[in-house]
């Protein structure tokens, strides 16, 4: 640890209880085992868990999203338009305005 003077001039020293600890966890890294104090699953420990909302779920299994039906090669071209500023242009942003009111129900 680098010797800093904090603004009381003391020096901060490394909490023994927490070096010890570090160390053990180091060395359990290293050898594969688990740190110390952790649990595994099979320990008790629950894993993690997402919850989604009804209208969550709704969406991620609906056709509304279509999968996997732009080609690699449409998604190069797109790519090159974006990095160009194709999509920039207000005529360009105008049509795409166009058609997103369409698809909402709204133009």
């Amino acid at each position: 640890m680098a010797n800093i003077r904090l603004d009381g001039g003391a020096i901060p020293q490394p909490d023994p209880r927490r070096t010890g600890e570090a160390a053990r966890n180091q060395a359990a890294q290293k050898s594969g085992d688990a740190p110390v104090g952790s649990r595994t699953v099979e320990q008790g420990l629950s894993p993690d868990r997402v919850e989604l909302s009804p209208d969550a779920q709704q969406l991620s299994s609906s056709e509304a999203v279509p999968k996997g039906e732009v080609s690699p090669d449409r998604l190069k071209q797109v790519g090159g338009r974006i990095a160009k500023g194709f999509y920039s242009s207000t005529d360009v942003q105008s049509v795409i305005a166009d058609k997103i009111k369409g698809d909402l129900g709204i133009g």
